[in-house]
């Protein structure tokens, strides 16, 4: 017989087989812990996601408060000089006075609502009124718009008149298209 095809002992299969469950036991330890590692990656990395939202979350939520009370406190200030209109008024026409009151008041409600109410308060009444008036609510929102834009257009003149000074506009004279500037400066007698 030829030793190298000879059938093996029970000594040399106990011996693969021990060294085979030992591996095998071995692989299967490695992947457990493998598998406890990622589960407690995922589980560390869930865990920081929800407390970075939460945190992104809550920030919103200040910012939103503080822009709800500040829109709050404008709308207060036209209530204010909507009152003081009114009150000049009183000597020229007192009917066009109460009205301009009356309304005024009505701006302070809408103010004062503004602040009284949460964000998601604030949420469910707009979309209650657009559905039940859609057509007004698209109105609104325009001449909301034009408001706002006029607002913006209004404080954009009245910051660039503010960095401009009137000595700069009596030491400048125009000639055509090219500015000189009276103190002899460079163009100067164009």
């Amino acid at each position: 017989m030829n030793p190298q095809n000879s059938p093996p002992s029970s000594s040399q299969e106990n011996a693969s087989t021990s060294a085979t469950s030992s591996a095998s036991s071995g692989s299967s330890d490695t992947k457990s812990k493998i598998t406890q590692t990622a589960r407690d990656a995922a589980t560390k990395l869930k865990t920081a996601a929800s407390s970075g939202a939460a945190r992104v979350k809550e920030e919103a939520e200040r910012v939103a408060t503080e822009k709800k009370d500040s829109a709050a406190k404008y709308v207060g200030g036209y209530s204010s000089a909507i009152h003081t209109t009114a009150d000049s008024l009183e000597g020229q026409d007192p009917n066009v006075a109460w009205f301009t009151h009356r309304a005024a008041d009505r701006v302070q409600r809408v103010a004062d609502y503004m602040r009284e109410r949460d964000l998601a308060g604030l949420q469910q009444d707009v979309e209650a009124v657009a559905r039940r008036h859609p057509v007004a609510f698209v109105g609104g929102l325009f001449l909301a718009g034009l408001v706002v834009g006029n607002l913006i257009k209004a404080s954009t003149r009245r910051e660039d008149s503010g960095s401009f000074d009137v000595e700069d506009l009596e030491s400048t004279s125009y000639a055509g298209d090219t500015m000189s500037t009276a103190e002899g400066a460079p163009g100067a007698g164009i």
